[in-house]
């Protein structure tokens, strides 16, 4: 069950790295519509994912390795895992009271998009 729901994890945050990371992404937006607010939080969104995705990978090369469950590298790593994607999600909205203006608008208007079509 680990197995199948760090996959699930992982395919989650690939996508979600896209969406805000990719060609054309939210952090382009953030960044045209406001450099200088938008940058260093933009800076250590990047750093966020790139934690996450370490302690993913950690986690997948442990479970690889075939150690059990109750390991306590695996029990350490997962329990991290966890703990920065919680951590993560609370922190979710842009530290940058600024900002969150710019991020809304960017939101709205790609919601306009995809109900335009």
């Amino acid at each position: 069950m680990l197995r199948e729901s760090l996959a699930a994890l992982h395919a989650a945050f690939d996508a979600h790295v896209e969406f805000a990371e990719g060609a054309g992404g939210l952090f382009e937006e953030l960044i045209e519509e406001s450099p200088t607010e938008a940058a260093p939080e933009v800076d250590r969104l990047k750093r966020d994912h790139e934690t996450i995705a370490g302690t993913m990978e950690r986690v997948e090369g442990l479970l690889g390795e075939g150690i059990g469950f109750d390991d306590e590298r695996l029990v350490e790593a997962t329990s991290e895992l966890v703990r920065l994607v919680a951590q993560r999600a609370l922190l979710a909205e842009p530290r940058s009271r600024g900002l969150r203006p710019v991020a809304e608008d960017v939101f709205r208007r790609r919601r306009q998009c995809l109900r335009d079509g």
